[in-house]
């Protein structure tokens, strides 16, 4: 009967030593895991942050891009109508598909009629020519502002993305 009691006690005794060692194993994995995530946790957060900064960099320059390439269309297009203003005349009072550029049209067109009996409409420097004119400067203006913060930006996110890409350990680098 000491023999079965032995036997028994030993093999609850070697339950327990492999359940511990099952546990132990366990704890060692969880621990092991947990440190390699906790180091690769930043390089995953600053590549998700590298690559957000960077969409919206990209969708800015787009938007700047087709503000400029607008800009310089309405540049061109209110130099035109202010030297057929000097030219020709009656040019505020045709119809315009731009939206920006009818709106300029207008806009001189009534300035025009609130001086209409000092300044006779035709050609010639006029109040319509002054007008159109001050407006190509403005437009000029706008332009000269949208390209400048087009070169800003286009300076420092080529220097983020090399500097970003350069950095060691990071998991940016492709």
């Amino acid at each position: 009967m000491a023999h079965r009691v032995d036997q028994s006690r030993r093999a609850l005794l070697g339950a327990v030593y492999a359940i511990t060692a099952t546990v132990s194993i366990a704890f060692s994995y969880v621990s092991l895991y947990t440190c390699f995530s906790a180091r690769d946790r930043p390089a995953t957060v600053e590549r998700k942050l590298y690559d957000e900064l960077n969409s919206a960099a990209g969708r800015t320059q787009e938007l700047l891009a087709a503000a400029t390439a607008e800009a310089q269309k309405h540049v061109l297009a209110l130099g035109k109508m202010t030297t057929a203003e000097k030219s020709v005349g009656f040019i505020s009072r045709a119809q315009d598909a731009d939206p920006y550029l009818a709106q300029v049209r207008e806009a001189v067109a009534k300035e025009a009629q609130t001086y209409s009996a000092a300044y006779p409409e035709g050609t010639g420097l006029g109040l319509r020519y002054t007008a159109f004119d001050r407006y190509t400067k403005l437009a000029s203006q706008s332009l000269e502002r949208l390209q400048a913060a087009q070169g800003r930006i286009d300076g420092p996110a080529a220097a983020c993305t090399s500097r970003v890409r350069g950095s060691k350990g990071s998991a940016s680098t492709p």
